[in-house]
């Protein structure tokens, strides 16, 4: 349960996040997964949050995270959100609003994000 992998589909390579651990080891998750997005403004990701419980400290670090990378006009970086419903959907909306990220998306399958991602 949990970590980074990553996937083909469509002869397109993912980076994979299955964020199914506690909260210090999802932001150290996300940290790793933010060594990706510096190399690659193109990178195409599936963050899964469907085995997280969210913490007020985790939120803090994701807030960070999004201001850090995901406000750069050049960088092209899709992310494609699963497992958000209920509770974490508003912190979510809440992660997007801080953040102003436009890249990131909700989804409710793996196949929906994976289209989403390879599409364009």
């Amino acid at each position: 349960m949990g970590g980074i992998s990553w996937i083909t589909y469509k002869g397109k390579k993912i980076l994979y996040t299955d964020y199914g651990h506690s909260h210090k080891e999802n932001i150290k998750l996300l940290e790793e997964q933010g060594k990706y997005e510096q190399k690659d403004p193109g990178l195409l990701i599936i963050s899964d949050y469907n085995a997280t419980v969210a913490s007020k400290e985790y939120m803090q670090k994701i807030k960070e995270y999004g201001k850090k990378f995901r406000k750069d006009k050049n960088t092209n970086v899709k992310n494609a959100v699963l497992g958000i419903s209920g509770t974490k959907k508003i912190l979510f909306d809440s992660y997007l609003f801080f953040t102003n990220d436009k890249r990131s998306k909700l989804f409710k399958t793996v196949e929906d994000a994976k289209e989403w991602l390879v599409s364009e």
